[in-house]
């Protein structure tokens, strides 16, 4: 019975996982296909076609399931070729420990990668990492400086931050 119970429990963690990450991807997360820059970027289609990739893999987008093994062969070489969703995405698969052991460190690596290119949710993710000293030593200061960079960015989320924070 207890290891029945030990199973259930690891499925519905697991579960929930998937539904945080995909949530913090749909409200305030990382671009779906075709939306993998900011204007000011440009990207070869085969970098676009990597992007998609890793988000499809990730969330399970037209006609596939998620497939983390897939998504993280796809975000690492998305990342690795500068492309910041991915980079961003990355990070989540190691923030949320989706297919790989949970690693802040390297997700810290991976948003500040996506967040010096302005990815927005990855600024905002790094306010959260530095707030609560998640792969680093808290450090209010750089973490109030990422929110608002990331609000006045347009980040929903980092608004409505700052508002009930009173910081603005």
């Amino acid at each position: 019975m207890t290891q029945d119970m030990n199973k259930i429990m690891l499925q519905m963690n697991n579960v929930v996982l998937v539904f945080v990450t995909m949530l913090v991807a749909l409200v305030g997360g990382c671009a779906a296909p075709g939306k993998i820059a900011p204007p000011s970027q440009s990207h070869s289609a085969k970098q676009q076609l990597t992007h998609n990739y890793c988000y499809q893999y990730l969330y399970g987008e037209y006609g596939t399931t998620s497939d983390y093994r897939r998504a993280l062969q796809w975000c690492r070489r998305g990342a690795n070729e500068g492309i910041a969703s991915s980079q961003a995405l990355l990070a989540e698969l190691h923030f949320f420990g989706l297919g790989i052991p949970q690693d802040y460190y390297k997700a810290m690596y991976w948003y500040e990668q996506a967040a010096e290119q302005s990815h927005t949710h990855a600024q905002f993710m790094l306010h959260h990492m530095l707030s609560d000293g998640l792969g680093t030593l808290p450090d209010g200061s750089r973490a109030i400086q990422w929110l608002e960079l990331s609000a006045a960015s347009g980040h929903s989320q980092a608004q409505m931050l700052l508002e009930t924070q009173g910081a603005r």
